[in-house]
């Protein structure tokens, strides 16, 4: 899982990327809005195993914080 994410992230900041013409691929509109869909599916899964919103957010919160 932690593959695909990442090659949807590269694929996010190459479809978003102005500067260098080698970037520009063929469907990165598609790869951004696949990559939102399995964050979203992925952040569902994570947050159904949490029995409370606020142990989920403090938990995102403590993980994240450090960055």
């Amino acid at each position: 899982m932690g593959v695909v994410k990442l090659l949807f992230a590269l694929s996010v900041v190459a479809a978003h990327s102005n500067s260098h013409p080698f970037l520009k691929f063929v469907g990165a509109e598609i790869a951004v809005q696949s990559f939102f869909m399995i964050f979203g599916f992925y952040m569902a899964m994570i947050q159904s195993n949490y029995t409370s919103k606020i142990k989920f957010w403090k938990s995102r919160y403590l993980r994240l914080y450090p960055t």
